[in-house]
C-alpha cells in the first residue's frame, strides 16, 4: 500500500531528496552549516522518494527548475486526493485544499502564480496529463462493464438456446444511446434488445434517454458494481421511474442536453442470474 501523500510533500523530505540526487553539488559555502542542514532533513521519507521518482536532475540548473521536475513527477506518481481539481481547471481550489507544507513547496518552486510562461506551462502540462488519465480511467471502466455485459449476454443466449451472438455496437459508435445489441425470448419469439452499460456510477444522458423512450420495452440498462461481480438489470419501466425521480425539478425543452447521476442500488451476484 502506498504511503500517504502528505508524508512526502514536506520541505524536509524534498530537500533531502534534492541534496541526495545532487550530492556533488555544494549547497552552502559554510560546510558545517551545510552538514547541520542535511542532518535535520527527513532521510526516512527522502529515501522512500528515491524509490518512486526516476527523473534526472541537472546540477547546473537552478533549484527552482529542479523542484518543478521533482514536484511534477510526485504529482504524477503519488496518490493525491485533490489532483482532480487541477485536471478540472480549478487550480486555485487546489491551492486552497492542500496543507501548508505542500503550499510552501509550491512557493519555493515559484508555482503559486502563473504570471510567467514557465509556471503557466508547468500547470498546463500537469492538467493535460491528469485529464488524459481521467479519460483513460473512464474508458477502462466502461470497457470493463461492456466486456462483463457481453459475457453475461453470451451465457444467457446459450442457456435460452438462442443461436445468436450479442453485438458490441459501441466499438463503432458510442453515441447510439446504447452499447450492446442482444436478444431475448418473449412468448416463444426471439426479439432484439438494446443494452446501455454502466459501471460503478450510473451517469445517464439525454441522448440515452431519448433512445430508451424510442425502444421502450426493448431497452435495458446493465449496472455493474464491485469490480463487475454484481449486476442490476433495469427494464424501461424501472429506468423511467429512476429518471423521472431525478428530473422532477427539471423540465427538459426540445434540444435540451442534460446529464444525470442517478443513485441505483447494487444488484446481485452475477452468478445468481443463472
Amino acid at each position: 500500500m502506498q504511503e500517504k501523500y502528505h508524508n512526502f510533500f514536506k520541505k524536509s523530505v524534498i530537500d533531502w531528496y534534492y541534496t541526495n540526487k545532487l550530492s556533488n553539488k555544494k549547497i552552502f559555502k559554510n560546510k558545517k552549516f551545510e552538514e547541520n542542514y542535511i542532518f535535520n532533513l527527513d532521510e526516512n521519507y527522502g529515501k522512500k522518494l528515491t524509490t518512486i521518482l526516476t527523473k534526472d536532475l541537472n546540477k547546473d540548473d537552478s533549484k527552482v527548475k529542479n523542484l518543478r521536475i521533482i514536484l511534477k513527477e510526485m504529482y504524477l506518481k503519488l496518490d493525491h486526493p485533490f489532483l482532480s481539481l487541477v485536471a478540472n481547471k480549478k487550480r486555485l481550489h487546489f491551492l486552497k485544499a492542500i496543507n501548508q507544507n505542500e503550499y510552501q513547496i509550491l512557493r519555493d518552486a515559484e508555482l503559486l502564480n502563473t504570471d510567467n510562461d514557465e509556471a503557466e506551462n508547468w500547470w498546463l502540462e500537469l492538467k493535460n496529463f491528469l485529464k488524459k488519465k481521467q479519460i483513460e480511467k473512464k474508458l477502462d471502466s466502461g470497457d470493463e462493464g461492456e466486456a462483463a455485459s457481453m459475457n453475461f449476454e453470451k451465457k444467457k443466449l446459450k442457456i435460452l438456446g438462442i443461436n445468436y451472438r450479442p453485438k458490441r455496437v459501441s466499438i463503432d459508435d458510442d453515441n447510439l444511446g446504447y452499447d450492446i445489441e442482444s436478444w431475448r425470448k418473449e412468448n416463444g419469439d426471439i426479439k432484439k434488445i438494446y443494452i446501455e452499460v454502466k459501471n460503478n456510477v450510473f451517469i445517464f444522458k439525454s441522448g440515452q434517454w431519448r433512445e430508451a423512450q424510442s425502444k421502450k420495452d426493448s431497452y435495458f440498462a446493465h449496472f455493474w458494481t464491485k469490480n463487475c461481480k454484481y449486476l442490476k438489470i433495469l427494464n424501461f419501466k424501472e429506468l423511467h421511474e429512476a429518471v423521472m425521480k431525478e428530473m422532477k425539478n427539471k423540465i427538459p425543452t426540445p434540444g435540451y442536453s442534460w446529464t444525470l447521476k442517478i443513485p441505483i442500488s447494487n444488484g446481485k451476484p452475477v452468478e445468481d442470474y443463472f
